[in-house]
């Protein structure tokens, strides 16, 4: 049997997003959390085992800080760990090079930025949506972040999970003004997080 129209809008209303009804509903924060951050903290992990295998290969030097300020390795080691470079992916086929460099970091000061952007958004967010929803919009934003500087930077080197964190970021904005109207007053303080987080 159908809903009667006024049934049917609350039904929809609930249903645009796990935690937009459970704001709805008047839930607290923290009685929402789906589970434990495991997809940002296998980020995070993974981030400074490469990080510290980035220095490995690099024989334990920075890179002369004219070179590279950000107190990393030198761009050989990071090409010879995945860093992004459009001929060799399309030259020489190494399409793990889409994938590679997500993990990959410049140096500390790089990783650190990224890592406090993760903790600041990431976790929160995966805590609130789940595992599976911050891993799909990571990767894929990631992934294509990789994709877009193959094809509008070709030349140069790139790496960095910045293209992820983003595409957090902007899951986090889109469900924040989709759903504006069910934070009950509490929009404008998600807002203001979200802008200087």
């Amino acid at each position: 049997s159908l809903l009667p129209p006024e049934e049917y809008r609350k039904l929809v209303r609930r249903a645009s997003s796990y935690a937009s009804f459970q704001l709805s509903e008047g839930v607290r924060p923290s009685q929402y959390y789906v589970g434990r951050p495991v997809v940002c903290l296998t980020i995070l992990l993974v981030c400074t085992v490469m990080l510290v295998l980035e220095m490995w290969v690099n024989d334990w030097k920075f890179e002369d800080f004219r070179v590279n300020p950000t107190f990393g390795p030198s761009v050989q080691t990071l090409l010879t760990l995945g860093a992004k470079r459009t001929d060799l992916i399309l030259e020489y086929g190494q399409w793990y090079r889409l994938i590679a460099p997500v993990f990959l970091h410049g140096g500390i000061i790089h990783y650190a930025f990224n890592m406090l952007g993760l903790y600041s958004i990431g976790f929160p967010l995966e805590r609130q949506f789940g595992s599976l929803a911050i891993g799909y919009i990571f990767m894929l934003s990631g992934v294509m972040g990789t994709v877009m500087s193959a094809i509008f930077s070709p030349r140069s080197v790139g790496i960095g999970a910045s293209g992820g964190i983003f595409g957090i970021f902007g899951s986090a904005w889109a469900e924040l003004f989709q759903n504006w109207s069910l934070y009950h007053g509490e929009a404008w303080k998600s807002l203001l997080q979200l802008t200087f987080a």
